[in-house]
């Protein structure tokens, strides 16, 4: 039994969950920035695309019988959304392509 072993295996968990916690808050915050983007330039309806999508699971059948819009807007809406949401988190490494 390696009492310093089992010190380094908790200090690990507990530096693992802060990082988690802090990645958390970081997503949760640009996410809040980007809605508020998107309210601003009258584009509401892609950030809630965004949301149906990846948030509450919903298909983009769903979100086009929502939004009453073409067949192929809700995918190209999410995708916007991802890459303004990408920029966000990652910086200039999300354009870097």
């Amino acid at each position: 039994y390696n009492i310093s072993a089992e010190k380094a295996f908790l200090k690990s968990i507990r530096e693992c969950k802060a990082e988690t916690v802090i990645l958390f808050q970081h997503i949760s915050k640009s996410l809040e920035a980007l809605e508020k983007e998107a309210n601003a330039a009258g584009e509401e309806y892609k950030f809630d695309a965004l949301k149906m999508k990846y948030i509450e699971g919903k298909t983009y059948e769903d979100i086009r019988d929502k939004w009453n819009c073409g067949k192929n807007a809700p995918k190209q809406w999410c995708k916007t959304m991802v890459e303004r949401l990408s920029i966000k988190l990652f910086g200039a490494k999300a354009i870097d392509k």
